[in-house]
């Protein structure tokens, strides 16, 4: 901090503690600031109650008349004494009162604060208010913050020592927290694992292996300190490798498609985009697949890109893409077939093979259900 801003800051926090240096300070300057305001009305109705009592034919000479016949009563009655004394009492606690509301603004005036005074204090706290918040709080947290910057400009070689210690605190915190994670990762990792081994048999790899690979890394970073990768081998005899180097785009795909369906219940990604999902299957396997997508999109917005009539059929949403060339330009269009069932018949059977065909189009109503 430059001496200007380091004066500035002092000056704030002085500025809040003449008036706020505390929430109680604050409530006794707005009850003064209020008491001193109504002066006048406080100082005539306390005397009008004063009056009321000890004026002439007020309470107390009202109460002083009673008092013969109660005593002379109490003298001839033993049941009467209980109430002479209660009469008696109450005279005493009428002159009493009285004398209190005469002295009611006596130690208003005694104060040496004048009305003045403490109309400036609240001005300038309500200007504190403005500036900093309308709460005691929020003007408080202010001066705090800014106490804590003058402090750390006083101290810089504590200040840092200190940020120094925690920052080594919490980093063993992060340490022991990044080797529990590891833990859990590790058990989960091999659960995750032996689930879509499992899974990837149903989708055309009947020897494949798959595994996940915790390796602890020097460097912590916010998700941990290890890193998860996958290891796939499709063919028996083949060693396992990552997944991004030893698998095409379709296999690849039919792996996501087994991660997905496994961690269907916990994954948040609402889209998920398959392409070549079918790529080098047939139909048997294809329409596996075709079940495998079904069954994610009960909890997913799943989009496939598929050349198989066994993964189309399974579809909500049917959309064909055509492409048409001339001399000159490409065009492309998208045509929706699912409100017209007639027509998805139709294009399931060319997936098929033969779209005029009466056993593809057979086959394509089976597909469908229909």
């Amino acid at each position: 901090l430059s001496p200007d801003e380091l004066e500035f800051y002092q000056g704030q926090v002085d500025k809040i503690d003449e008036v706020a240096p505390s929430a109680e300070a604050v409530e006794s300057l707005e009850r003064q600031f209020n008491r001193k305001a109504r002066y006048e009305e406080l100082a005539q109705l306390s005397q009008s109650v004063s009056a009321a009592f000890n004026d002439e034919g007020g309470i107390v000479e009202i109460l002083g008349q009673c008092v013969k016949p109660v005593q002379e009563l109490a003298e001839l009655d033993d049941h009467a004494q209980a109430r002479a004394a209660r009469v008696e009492g109450l005279i005493i606690e009428c002159e009493d009162l009285a004398g209190e509301y005469a002295r009611f603004m006596d130690v208003e005036d005694a104060e040496d604060v004048s009305y003045e005074d403490i109309e400036a204090k609240m001005n300038h706290w309500l200007e504190l208010k403005r500036r900093y918040g309308p709460s005691v709080e929020q003007v408080l947290a202010k001066r705090e913050a800014l106490a804590k910057k003058i402090a750390l400009q006083s101290d810089i070689k504590g200040a840092l020592s200190c940020l120094e210690a925690e920052a080594a605190s919490l980093e063993q915190e992060a340490g022991m927290l990044a080797k529990a994670l590891a833990k859990k990762r590790t058990q989960a990792g091999a659960s995750l694992a032996k689930k879509v081994e499992h899974l990837l048999g149903s989708l055309g790899f009947k020897k494949a292996r798959f595994s996940i690979e915790i390796t602890e890394e020097a460097k912590l970073r916010d998700t941990g300190n290890v890193r998860c990768t996958f290891l796939f081998a499709p063919n028996v005899g083949q060693p396992l490798l990552p997944l991004s180097k030893i698998a095409s785009s379709g296999e690849t795909a039919r792996v996501m498609l087994a991660l997905k369906t496994v961690l269907a219940e916990v994954d948040e990604t609402p889209l998920l985009i398959f392409d070549e999902v079918d790529a080098n299957v047939g139909g048997e396997i294809g329409a596996q697949v075709g079940k495998r997508l079904k069954a994610l999109a009960a909890s997913h917005q799943v989009l496939c890109v598929t050349h198989l009539p066994q993964v189309a059929a399974q579809a909500e949403a049917h959309f064909v893409v055509t492409k048409k060339q001339t001399k000159q330009t490409t065009q492309v269009a998208i045509e929706s077939l699912h409100e017209a069932q007639e027509g998805r018949v139709v294009e399931l059977a060319r997936m098929l093979g033969d779209r005029s065909s009466a056993s593809a189009l057979k086959h394509a109503e089976e597909l469908l259900g229909v």
